[in-house]
């Protein structure tokens, strides 16, 4: 009994001990990690366009509440609707309406500017009418899910039969050819991926960062 009571407490003490840790780190009022002015920071996660009508979500990505006082497209203040509220909270999201006769294929800048004139933007090289899901949609999606997903599975099982007839030597071999080229579509894919991050990945806060658009 005394050696179970032991296990337990060696298993439990380290987790309060981490708990306490972070509650001491988090608590409010902390000034440890206090490493400066708190800046503001809004980020545009996407951008949609419809019928004479522009739409932004954007995102609090920052430390502090801020309130999104006015909206610009190509640095010209425009009339905007921000749903459901002007002040975002921490990580809270809005939606801004902006109706605007655009231009299909045009570049726009759309920009959103804080209470303390910080402006956010982001930029569409080439202004496209937003699909709106359909059942026309749905049923390409479920024909290329059924050319990329399951038809090569069913013709991968069509070689079952000859795979049952080979020797183990010959059997290894497949099942080695096929690990190996497993592992270079999984690194060539990490390539992409590094290659492609620097253009999704939203930009720094300095450089999407710019003065008040003039009236």
């Amino acid at each position: 009994m005394a050696t179970t009571a032991k296990l337990a407490a060696s298993a439990v003490i380290p987790l309060v001990i981490l708990a306490g840790m972070v509650a001491f780190l988090l608590w409010p009022g902390n000034s440890i990690l206090d490493f400066g002015v708190p800046l503001p920071d809004v980020t545009i996660e996407r951008i949609e366009f419809g019928d004479r009508l522009i739409t932004a979500y954007i995102r609090n990505t920052g430390p502090d509440t801020v309130n999104v006082v006015q909206a610009d497209v190509n640095d010209r203040i425009v009339p905007a609707a921000i749903e459901p509220s002007m002040t975002l909270a921490r990580f809270a999201e809005a939606r801004v309406v902006i109706p605007f006769d655009w231009v299909k294929a045009e570049p726009y800048e759309i920009g959103v500017t804080t209470g303390d004139g910080t402006r956010f933007a982001k930029a569409v090289p080439a202004a496209a009418l937003t699909p709106v899901p359909d059942a026309g949609q749905a049923s390409l999606l479920a024909l290329l899910g059924t050319y990329v997903g399951i038809i090569p599975v069913m013709i991968g099982l069509l070689w079952l039969p000859f795979l049952r007839r080979l020797s183990a030597g010959k059997y290894m071999f497949f099942l080695s050819l096929t690990a190996g080229l497993l592992i270079f579509l999984g690194i060539d894919a990490l390539v992409e991926a590094s290659e492609l991050r620097p253009q999704a990945w939203p930009a720094p806060l300095a450089a999407r960062r710019s003065s008040p658009p003039s009236p």
